[in-house]
């Protein structure tokens, strides 16, 4: 659980809030530069899960066709 900083009154809020639950002030979501570098979190970690998985497989289809 990610908590920010209100820009209004400074209370921690959850990141993916819309409006402080101390002051009512909306609250910024995840800016550009945070949803890319999510993004790439996520394709680095699908890729380091896929690709053994992949390689796996593949190896035991072979095993089974030769």
């Amino acid at each position: 659980m990610s908590l920010r900083a209100c820009r209004h009154c400074g209370h921690k809020v959850h990141q993916q809030t819309t409006d402080c639950p101390t002051c009512g002030g909306p609250t910024p979501g995840l800016t550009t530069g945070e949803r890319t570098y999510s993004g790439l979190l996520l394709a680095a970690l699908l890729a380091v899960v896929i690709v053994p998985l992949a390689v796996l497989f593949y190896g035991c289809i072979s095993a089974f066709a030769g």
